[in-house]
């Protein structure tokens, strides 16, 4: 069941059942909704290496660690996204503890597919808007603000990288489309996209102490992950 992830994944299943884990995870994937699992809590490990969903659906009874303590880790870690606890264990105390150890919905396995799907879109959604903050980018003085209106000067360079990504924020642009080129770009030219990124990323948060949202899809692109206004 575990496939290193190309892409970032909305969703992570953890469950030890490879029947129950196969249908969760194709019937997200068929509904678009893009979905890995994994069966224990190394394959966990391994998969949020590179990549961190939005949602995780957990399992409590797993082999090693269990699904109680793998969301309080979470959450120790500053995970803000959304928790489905999937169980057999129904009981009202089991319930309690899933939510004090920061589940956002607890069901059973005996839920059906599509209550799940409903339970993670509303997540996915409720993640989304929490997200949801104002950038703005002035391209004629070349400014960049913050949603708390704090700002920062940066570079022609900088103003198109941004323009492009802030054009359509939560599209993922390949490195060719960032540099405006026709032609597909060496590795040498891709690096100096990564670098003017990455040096971008720096400037913004050393002079503003915020996180500038461009996200890095891996072997695709970058993407602008929150709202933003050009002028």
């Amino acid at each position: 069941m575990l496939t290193k992830p190309l892409r970032a994944p909305q969703v992570i299943v953890i469950e030890d059942d490879e029947m129950l884990l196969k249908d969760i995870v194709e019937y997200l994937n068929k509904k678009d909704v893009l979905t890995y699992g994994a069966r224990d809590v190394k394959e966990l490990e391994d998969l949020i290496s590179s990549h961190l969903p939005k949602v995780f659906i957990v399992d409590i009874i797993l082999p090693g660690e269990n699904g109680l303590s793998i969301i309080a880790r979470l959450r120790k870690n500053g995970f803000e996204g959304g928790v489905i606890v999937l169980s057999s264990m129904s009981r009202s105390d089991d319930q309690v503890s899933g939510y004090e150890k920061g589940a956002d919905i607890y069901l059973t396995k005996e839920t059906d597919l599509a209550v799940i799907e409903a339970c993670t879109l509303r997540l996915l959604k409720k993640n989304f808007q929490e997200k949801m903050q104002n950038w703005s980018l002035d391209t004629v003085r070349r400014i960049l603000q913050t949603p708390n209106e704090t700002s920062v000067k940066i570079t022609g360079r900088e103003v198109h990288l941004l323009n492009v990504l802030m054009s359509s924020p939560g599209k993922t642009f390949s490195r060719t489309q960032l540099s405006n080129s026709e032609i597909a770009l060496s590795v040498e030219e891709e690096r100096r996209v990564d670098a003017s990124i990455s040096r971008l990323r720096a400037k913004v948060k050393t002079e503003t102490g915020r996180d500038l949202p461009i996200e890095k899809d891996y072997g695709n692109g970058y993407t602008f992950a929150e709202s933003g206004t050009i002028i």
